[in-house]
């Protein structure tokens, strides 16, 4: 299945404006509403750019909004090639994402699924990320791993 902007890349706009990593930038301080569903919709070019120029675009707690469609999206891009890590940010996004899904405790099981899987998804990009101090982050972010998969496990038998 193609994506939307797959049918006609020659007419897509995105292929035009953006070739360059700084004006990649330009274009996401630009955006308004889901910054990651335009970055998803669009993430062919842009991995592709972030290749050619090895940047990483960064990623802090304010872009994420609480809505399911961010979280969504977020997920699907860190997801797309796990081979290559195009998303960086620190453990503190890890930090507040699982603080805010324990505060939360919702009961919407769907809605706390998706967040706990991005949870995990950011789990497994930080370990590829260069802050990435493995005797010093590695229990921490097992704690929360294994906290997740329990829930996860539990809403399961429910």
């Amino acid at each position: 299945m193609l994506d939307p902007y797959e049918i006609d890349a020659n007419k897509n706009p995105i292929f035009r404006i953006i070739s360059s990593f700084n004006e990649l930038k330009y274009v996401l301080n630009k955006v308004k509403g889901d910054i990651f569903k335009f970055l998803y919709f669009n993430r062919k070019k842009i991995h592709y750019i972030l290749y050619l120029e090895e940047e990483m675009i960064q990623i802090n707690k304010e872009l994420i909004k609480r809505d399911l469609s961010c979280y969504f999206y977020l997920f699907l891009l860190l997801g797309d090639d796990p081979n290559i890590v195009n998303y960086e940010y620190s453990i503190g996004l890890i930090r507040d994402k699982n603080d805010e899904l324990e505060k939360e405790n919702n009961s919407n099981i769907f809605k706390d699924l998706i967040k706990s899987k991005l949870i995990l998804e950011l789990i497994q990009n930080y370990k590829e990320l260069k802050y990435y101090d493995k005797e010093k982050d590695e229990d921490y972010l097992e704690k929360i791993e294994n906290n997740i998969l329990n829930k996860i496990k539990d809403s399961n038998n429910n």
